[in-house]
């Protein structure tokens, strides 16, 4: 390639958002490596840095190495940086490769890029990648498709155990507070009103859920998982609504039980919204519609993700009958 075609094509792929997203992936593995790895959550984490300051400037370096070897994997292989096979930028990170990721001229990007020669950066990025790689690196052929990068993300951010994969707390929270709402009625400590009544009813939830978007083929009880997730977004959406809009204050300017419930079963059903853009995007990408749809999911949704989503489901189920008896008065 020419220079000239070259700056051209670093003008593309700069302004279609590549190098902030190559950032913010490259962000999250290194997040995981830090708290799993190296055993630092936040606190710890603002410990270390106390003891050794030198750390936080190697940290912010190798994130931006990082993001760039997954930005640099991209390039090479034309692809979006989340459709980049993880495994396939480990040459970057031997003393070979390394040469290559600086080749060139490279448009400044967000954050300027760290001294080439910082201290083993090259077996420390290495590690991150082939960790993140290692399912598929023992397994090649295996029947699931290839994890690529955007998928990996989508495994770590809905995996829990760790800072941004504590969805599992969210949902016991919002299973909790439709409880407490519930022991309250029975005791007496609360009784929803007129206007409560009617916004529990305008949820909606005791119609049969319309899974119409994507508008793909599906049956109603097989919706793809894009479908299923949708659904649980516009329901959070729904509740969020209603309750900045429709729901009362008590006495003393505090949010009701019923205010809870909608706030924290909302919460649980966002927090899908991350991952559905991601594939509402590569799903968006298809040329024609996958033949096999089952197929097409197991190779974009990771299984905690799905986890995930099966279980803001059984929240929703459960808010409909805790609605539905609010309204029967049971």
């Amino acid at each position: 390639m020419n220079e000239a075609a070259w700056e051209g094509r670093h003008v593309s792929m700069y302004s279609c958002g590549s190098w902030a997203r190559a950032v913010k992936q490259a962000s999250l593995l290194y997040e995981w490596r830090l708290e799993h790895d190296l055993g630092l959550d936040a606190q710890t984490m603002i410990n270390h840095v106390v003891q050794q300051p030198e750390a936080e400037g190697e940290w912010a370096a190798d994130r931006t190495l990082l993001a760039l070897v997954l930005w640099r994997t991209a390039w090479e292989h034309d692809a979006l940086v989340d459709s980049v096979i993880t495994a396939d930028g480990v040459r970057y990170c031997t003393p070979s490769g390394a040469a290559d990721l600086f080749r060139d001229s490279l448009p400044a990007p967000a954050a300027p890029l760290p001294p080439r020669t910082a201290a083993g950066w090259e077996s420390r990025l290495e590690a991150i990648l082939l960790e993140h790689s290692a399912v598929d690196l023992a397994t090649p052929h295996s029947i699931r498709p290839q994890r690529c990068l955007g998928y990996r993300v989508r495994e770590l951010r809905a995996t829990p155990g760790w800072g941004r994969g504590d969805w599992p707390t969210a949902v016991r929270f919002a299973h909790s507070t439709i409880e407490k709402a519930g022991q309250a009625r029975r005791e007496g400590r609360w009784q929803a009103g007129p206007t409560e009544l009617a916004a529990a009813a305008r949820v909606g939830l005791n119609i049969a859920p319309a899974y119409d978007y994507p508008p793909t083929p599906a049956k109603p009880d097989h919706p793809t998982w894009l479908q299923r997730a949708h659904r649980l977004i516009a329901l959070a959406s729904t509740l969020h609504a209603i309750s900045n809009g429709h729901l009362p204050c008590d006495h003393g300017g505090f949010i009701t039980p019923l205010g809870m419930v909608f706030d924290a079963c909302a919460s649980v059903f966002a927090a899908l919204r991350e991952s559905a853009e991601e594939v509402e995007q590569l799903w968006a990408s298809e040329r024609e519609q996958p033949a096999d749809l089952d197929y097409w999911d197991l190779a974009h949704v990771p299984e905690p993700v799905e986890q995930q989503t099966a279980e803001a489901e059984q929240l929703a189920q459960t808010l409909g009958r805790y609605l539905s008896g609010l309204a029967l008065g049971d």
